[in-house]
């Protein structure tokens, strides 16, 4: 039996509503509860920052 206990969750990740249409798109990830994750979709395998769902508001302005 492995002893990692790393497990990565499932996330499905959208296109926010702010994205505009335009070919740029933010991701935003479902599946954690209590976290906001964004990323660029163009860069799948880039970064994501993390927010808690009240700290999300600030960057939908």
């Amino acid at each position: 039996m492995s002893s990692d206990h790393h497990v990565r969750p499932a996330v499905v990740w959208r296109a926010s509503g702010h994205s505009g249409g335009q070919g740029d798109c933010v991701g935003v990830g479902d599946g954690l509860p209590g976290l906001v994750l964004v990323r660029d979709s163009k860069w799948a395998d880039g970064p994501v920052v993390t927010f808690s769902p009240g700290g999300a508001g600030g960057v939908r302005q």
